[in-house]
C-alpha cells in the first residue's frame, strides 16, 4: 500500500527536462511527504542524466550520480497522484495510455501557470488530500487563467547550451510555481 502521494513527471528520453524536474522538486521540497519519480516516452533505460542537465544541477548543488532514465509503461501512470509532462505531447501519450488520466495530467507549465489562483484557495490541512485539493480546483483555475505563450518546454537534446540553459530555467520556474502550491498551508 501507498504510503505517500506520488509526483509521475514525463518527458521524451527522461534524461533532461524530466529528471531536471524530478531533482528540482525533491531538493525544493525534502521534509513533504510525497514522492516525485521521472520516465520518458521514447527513453532507453538505465541511461545517466544528460551531462549538461548534470552541470547544470550540480551548480544549485544537486548530486544526480545516482540517476537512471526509465521508459514509461502503461502502469507507470496508473499508480501516479499527480502527472506533470514537459510538453503537450506527452500529455496526450499519458491520456491515450489511459483517458480517465486527463483530469489529473497537465503540463509544467500549465500547472505553475494555475498555481497563483488555486493558492487564492486555503489547502486541506491533511496534506493527504493535497493532491486531490489541487485536482479539483483546476477548473476554476483554469477559467481564470490566461495562457501566454506554448505550454510545452522545449527538448534541448541536440541544441546549444544556451538552449539547455533555457530549458533549465523554464523546467525550474515551474517547479518553484508548482512548489509553492504542494507546501501551502
Amino acid at each position: 500500500m501507498k504510503t505517500k502521494p506520488l509526483v509521475l513527471i514525463i518527458c521524451t528520453g527522461n534524461v533532461c527536462r524530466s529528471p531536471v524536474a524530478e531533482y528540482l522538486f525533491r531538493s525544493e521540497l525534502p521534509d513533504l511527504p510525497i514522492e516525485f519519480a521521472s520516465a520518458g516516452t521514447d527513453a532507453m533505460p538505465d541511461q545517466e542524466i544528460d551531462p549538461k542537465m548534470a552541470a547544470l544541477l550540480a551548480r544549485r548543488g544537486i548530486e544526480t550520480s545516482d540517476f537512471r532514465s526509465r521508459w514509461l509503461t502503461g502502469a507507470m501512470p496508473l499508480s501516479a497522484d499527480l502527472i506533470l509532462t514537459a510538453a503537450t505531447t506527452h500529455r496526450a501519450t499519458v491520456t491515450r495510455i489511459s483517458p480517465p488520466l486527463l483530469h489529473r495530467t497537465l503540463t509544467l507549465k500549465q500547472l505553475a501557470r494555475y498555481a497563483p489562483e488555486i493558492l487564492t484557495e486555503r489547502p486541506p490541512a491533511d496534506f493527504g488530500a493535497r493532491i486531490e485539493w489541487i485536482i479539483g480546483s483546476l477548473p476554476r483555475a483554469r477559467s481564470r487563467s490566461l495562457r501566454e505563450g506554448s505550454d510545452s518546454i522545449e527538448d534541448p537534446i541536440g541544441k546549444s547550451q544556451r538552449t539547455y540553459e533555457t530549458v533549465f530555467t523554464d523546467v525550474e520556474r515551474s517547479v518553484l510555481a508548482i512548489s509553492e502550491l504542494l507546501r501551502a498551508r
